[in-house]
């Protein structure tokens, strides 16, 4: 009986018929209280005037669009649609009853119009309220949350056909794909605005995403333009990405697939990656070169407790080295990163952190001479630039003099490899 009640012709049918039973009840209920007035009409006018009221009202909600709107997206602006177009049915009802009796008295058409207007605006609220109980019932898992949609064309009006598909049809591949209830659009597109798709209005441009998500309580967004240009994509990202929302994107145009396990555009819809903030194709590593450059060799980080050299000693932990030596002038950030890794590796990781400055050579030798570094990252400098222009000699002691002590004695001491991280920021 459900699955009969879910049928989007047999609903619209249905919704027919209720609102001819509406119109004959409120012709009714008019000439009742006319009745009560001593003013009301015969059986023959009133006969006259149901018959035409029936007809005309359905026209004129027919051309109105009301039978064409899925109601579970039913907004104010589809209500006063529906009640237009039972004023132009009750205005039409009393020209032709006019025209067969002769006569249509101006308090019953007011009344006649007045009850026939809200009855069926309140009917199609209940209406819609219970059809969408009747398809939620056991799927109570499956609440829709109200999206936001970025982009109007053609891309999201196919989107919100399959999406309308999936609410409006019990069996659909697609169905844990499609929990969206499109709320509003955005388009840069000035001239669509106020313009509806599929029944869902564009309501600004994306410099009004953070204000519609507020007004309209927004849960997520989707943004649906497949041929956007790099730039734009990314600022329009960027911006999406500040709300706090989850963020669904459609994949670039020329990656878009459509066989027989992707037909449609809605199982393509994905969630944001880091990528697509990028503006460009990500930069992908290499791990097995990585690995072969460091495993089962000694590493010496100098700065390895700074901001930079604390991340590299850490990557570097992550690909086995015969040792791996942190030199650092700071005791405090040495111990810090000394600890983190014991926590993290224990006694699988040769770790040796030694205290030491760049800047004394006698120092940095003896540590060359003793560990016999193979790969050296030079991470040591002051790098601050606000703060060391007003030190700027510290700042050639350690950035330039420093370098060079670390430089000479990694090719006095035959060291394979020296990364040169970098001296200013």
């Amino acid at each position: 009986m459900k699955e009969f009640f879910k049928n989007f012709q047999v609903r619209k049918i249905m919704l027919a018929v209720a609102d001819a039973f509406i119109i004959i009840i409120a012709a009714l209920l008019a000439n009742f209280i006319l009745l009560l007035l001593e003013d009301g009409l015969s059986r023959g006018d009133l006969s006259v005037s149901i018959l035409t009221g029936v007809v005309c009202c359905l026209t004129g909600l027919t051309i109105s669009g009301a039978y064409h709107k899925l109601w579970r997206y039913f907004n104010k602006k589809d209500y006063i649609s529906c009640a237009v177009g039972v004023l132009i049915g009750i205005l039409g009802s009393c020209f032709f009853t006019y025209l067969f009796r002769g006569t249509t008295p101006v308090r019953y058409t007011m009344f006649y119009g007045l009850i026939s207007i809200v009855g069926t605006c309140l009917f199609r609220n209940i209406f819609r309220t219970t059809f969408i109980d009747l398809t939620n019932a056991g799927r109570a898992e499956a609440r829709y949350k109200r999206t936001m949609i970025i982009g109007g064309g053609q891309a999201c009006r196919t989107i919100l056909k399959e999406i309308h598909t999936c609410h409006e049809t019990q069996n659909c591949e697609h169905k844990a794909k499609a929990e969206f209830e499109p709320v509003c659009i955005i388009d840069d597109d000035k001239t669509k605005i106020g313009t509806e798709i599929e029944g869902v209005q564009i309501v600004g441009t994306s410099a009004d995403i953070q204000r519609f998500i507020e007004e309209k309580q927004i849960e997520q967004i989707i943004f649906c333009i497949p041929s956007c240009m790099e730039e734009d994509r990314k600022r329009i990202l960027e911006i999406c990405s500040h709300t706090q929302l989850p963020v669904k994107v459609i994949p670039f145009l020329g990656n878009l697939i459509f066989d027989e396990s992707r037909p449609t555009l809605l199982t393509q819809v994905r969630d944001i990656n880091v990528e697509d903030l990028l503006g460009r194709d990500p930069i992908k590593f290499d791990n097995h070169d990585i690995q072969n450059f460091i495993t089962s060799k000694v590493c010496m980080v100098t700065g390895g407790g700074g901001s930079i050299g604390s991340e590299l000693v850490r990557q570097i932990a992550k690909y086995h080295p015969q040792q791996l030596i942190i030199v650092d002038i700071s005791e405090n950030y040495a111990y810090e990163i000394q600890q983190e890794l014991i926590m993290e590796y224990g006694k699988n990781l040769n770790l040796v952190t030694l205290i030491a400055s760049v800047r004394d050579y006698y120092r940095m030798n003896q540590i060359f001479s003793r560990y016999k570094p193979q790969v050296v990252f030079h991470a040591a400098a002051h790098k601050h630039v606000p703060l060391m222009e007003v030190s700027p000699m510290e700042a050639i002691k350690n950035n330039v003099l420093g370098t060079f002590n670390t430089a000479t004695l990694a090719q006095f001491h035959n060291v394979k490899k020296f990364v040169m991280i970098s001296t200013h920021e």
